[in-house]
């Protein structure tokens, strides 16, 4: 049983994989014949598409004719025995070779090989084990616990000598072994592009939950991550070294919790970057080696979804460089958080005294350091704050001050309405109500839930019983 995920996108015909029922944690990549197109609302492939995509056999002349992987092992178990072998290998990657007639098949004395459907042979029966490289059109054999590879044509593509083989790029045919239990990389011919020398290649996506890393052992088509004597280090897709192996860690972990963990960084995509990090301080690195930043601060923190803005921490202050490495807001703040789904929308500041405040991207003081919370935002002028016990919404006025427009009315201020003048979202005696920003109740407080849908809609709840409001 398997569960396989394929991800693919209009526009290109290069699709991904990766069988979440097994220990994978790096997506295998092929190619379609043609790119996937999409009109009107719907996404289209050729046959070629089909089979790969759904793992059927497909074909067509007046009739269009699908086979399911099952369907094709019962057919093809039927053949077998004419052949001489007394089964076809029942697991899901070699079942997926069926969709090209190509059968993977055991001898009684348990020894595996592979035929084409016709019977004529590709790899004779002495391996204790085969599985097919879908990716590839190659076999991963195995042969008293050694394993190499062999191509579709039957030849040795990588010598059984390893006691472990991945495939570290499709396209740049390359390949890493494990051999006395050090790790180096191969390319297609076999010959050797980094030393069987590593006691690791490739960095734990795990880790990363956020950066949308399809292979852990390949970062922007060009760097390997290797480990050695327990330090860290980048060779380039060519063998060069670009990154001496002296680092503590490739990527800054700030939690390992899955709670804990979205803040984590490793990758900064848009300038094709990676944090490193030595002696318990972080920088930055582009993909060919050259030093970003200087490796100087405490931690290095991604915000989901918010470009160009990384969160620092050095000497226990907070602040906001950008992904080419360059300070954007001092590391002056006890704390600092971005606002909304943008860098344009602000921060909200944490001072020394525990007050918090409003500056912008550019370090300007949007609010100044006043109040011991704040909590929403809309726009670029209305905040809720509060000052002492008394929550309030505020206009920033001149030179980060405020102008109160709501002081009271309410026990607590749960939103602002998406028109900025449309007025909030209250709170009074446990039940929700909506009144505009001079005070006056539009709705009363009469909701056990009551939610902004969207601008004008409003979801409620009275009792145990929902229903939709339009204001």
């Amino acid at each position: 049983f398997s569960d396989e995920v394929v991800t693919f996108s209009a526009n290109s015909n290069k699709i991904y994989k990766i069988d979440t029922s097994s220990n994978e944690e790096t997506y295998s990549y092929m190619y379609l014949d043609e790119e996937i197109k999409y009109s009107n609302r719907k996404l289209y492939t050729t046959p070629d598409g089909i089979q790969k995509i759904l793992n059927i056999g497909f074909n067509y002349n007046k009739d269009i004719n699908i086979y399911s992987l099952d369907y094709l092992e019962t057919a093809y178990t039927e053949k077998i025995a004419s052949y001489g072998y007394k089964s076809l290998s029942d697991e899901f990657k070699n079942k997926k070779a069926l969709k090209n007639d190509i059968l993977v098949v055991e001898k009684e004395d348990g020894k595996k090989g592979v035929i084409k459907s016709d019977g004529s042979e590709i790899v004779g029966p002495k391996y204790d084990e085969i599985s097919y490289l879908e990716n590839t059109g190659d076999f991963m054999v195995t042969s008293a616990n050694k394993v190499g590879i062999i191509n579709s044509q039957g030849k040795s593509k990588i010598s059984l000598d390893y006691d472990e083989i991945k495939i570290l790029d499709e396209d740049l045919g390359l390949y890493i072994v494990k051999q006395n239990e050090k790790y180096g990389v191969l390319n297609q011919s076999g010959s050797v592009v980094i030393y069987i020398e590593n006691d690791d290649i490739g960095i734990d996506t795990s880790l990363y939950k956020d950066s949308n890393i399809k292979n852990k052992y390949l970062l922007y088509e060009n760097c390997i991550p290797v480990k050695k004597d327990e330090k860290w280090g980048i060779y380039n897709k060519n063998g060069k070294l670009i990154l001496p192996i002296e680092y503590d860690s490739i990527g800054c972990v700030v939690g390992t919790a899955s709670t804990k963990s979205a803040g984590n960084v490793v990758t900064i995509d848009d300038y094709e970057a990676i944090v490193i990090g030595k002696d318990k301080h972080y920088g930055i690195i582009n993909s060919t080696g050259k030093e970003l930043t200087l490796i100087e601060y405490d931690e290095i923190t991604a915000s989901a979804g918010i470009k160009n803005s990384l969160k620092v921490k050095k000497d226990n202050k907070y602040g906001i460089i950008n992904e080419d490495g360059k300070v954007v807001i001092p590391t002056s703040y006890a704390d600092i958080e971005e606002i909304g789904k943008d860098n344009k929308s602000g921060f909200i500041v944490k001072n020394e005294n525990n007050k918090y405040g409003v500056i912008d991207y550019s370090n300007n003081v949007i609010l100044n350091c006043d109040y011991n919370k704040i909590y929403k935002i809309h726009s670029n002028d209305l905040y809720v704050v509060t000052e002492n016990t008394l929550q309030k919404v505020v206009r920033t006025a001149e030179n980060g001050t405020s102008t109160d427009v709501l002081v009271k009315g309410y026990d607590e201020i749960t939103g602002i309405l998406a028109t900025k003048d449309s007025g909030v979202i209250f709170k009074k005696a446990n039940k929700y109500g909506i009144m505009d920003l001079s005070g006056n109740v539009i709705l009363d407080a009469q909701y056990d839930y009551l939610k902004e849908a969207k601008t004008g809609i409003f979801i409620a709840k009275k009792g145990d019983k929902y229903g939709i409001i339009r204001k």
